[in-house]
């Protein structure tokens, strides 16, 4: 499968100083996975080391069956409570 990283992600990569792999590895070792609702994406959460301290990094990506490849739409910063917030209103539905 092809991994596409989207110019918006490429943006967020460099104005947050994340390291250009980490969309790659959240993507493939994600620890949680979920659907959210409200913007038609998949998102994966992996907890990486980010600005020094353990963090949870969400990605949101797009998967694309024709060309069977995936497009990262962006990376953030996602804590636990706006998780648990999401899943309790249902915009994030678990996978």
């Amino acid at each position: 499968m092809r991994v596409v990283y989207s110019p918006h992600l490429k943006d967020r990569i460099k104005i947050r100083n994340f390291n250009e792999n980490d969309p790659r590895v959240i993507f493939y070792r994600a620890d949680k996975k979920y659907f959210d609702t409200l913007q038609n994406s998949n998102i994966s959460i992996k907890n990486l080391i980010y600005n020094g301290a353990k963090q949870q990094l969400m990605k949101a990506f797009i998967y694309d069956k024709i060309s069977n490849s995936v497009i990262i739409k962006t990376i953030h910063v996602e804590s636990n409570q706006e998780i648990i917030n999401r899943l309790k209103i249902g915009r994030y539905i678990k996978r």
